[in-house]
């Protein structure tokens, strides 16, 4: 089970503002133990893997991602291994666990630090839909 704190960009390397504090991940059979992941401010490498949530109803794009798992203490720019952005219209909510993890505003690119064994899944949901994101850690 991780413990990650959500921030959000509000500008390249502006300030940040808290949108959670709690999620749950699920570890694959095969690679027993936990995944965490942990989201913060900053500019990200534009190489990094992308999860964009389009449409209506909204949903995740694509639905799978394989991601490095970069172990960290505080979730930094050095640290980013993914990114999630909201480009609907509209603030998402995102579940795990089936609690949930943060609302996403439109328009922003959040950095996801991500760690764990490789195998470790975290599985995300965005509220209210059956759009689901597994970011598989290698």
């Amino acid at each position: 089970m991780g413990v990650p704190v959500l921030l959000k960009r509000v500008g390249i390397g502006s300030s940040i503002v808290l949108v959670a504090t709690t999620c749950l991940v699920a570890p694959t059979a095969a690679a027993p133990g936990a995944a965490h992941f942990g989201v913060t401010t900053g500019p990200a490498a534009a190489t990094l893997p992308n999860a964009d949530i389009t449409g209506s109803p909204p949903a995740w794009h694509p639905t799978a991602l394989s991601v490095w798992s970069k172990k960290y203490t505080t979730c930094t720019g050095k640290k980013v291994t993914w990114t999630m952005t909201n480009q609907t219209s509209g603030t998402v909510t995102i579940r795990s666990g089936g609690k949930p993890v943060g609302s996403l505003s439109p328009g922003y690119v959040y950095d996801v630090c991500s760690y764990g064994p490789a195998g470790s899944k975290i599985i995300l949901k965005i509220g209210g839909t059956r759009s689901t994101l597994t970011v598989t850690l290698k």
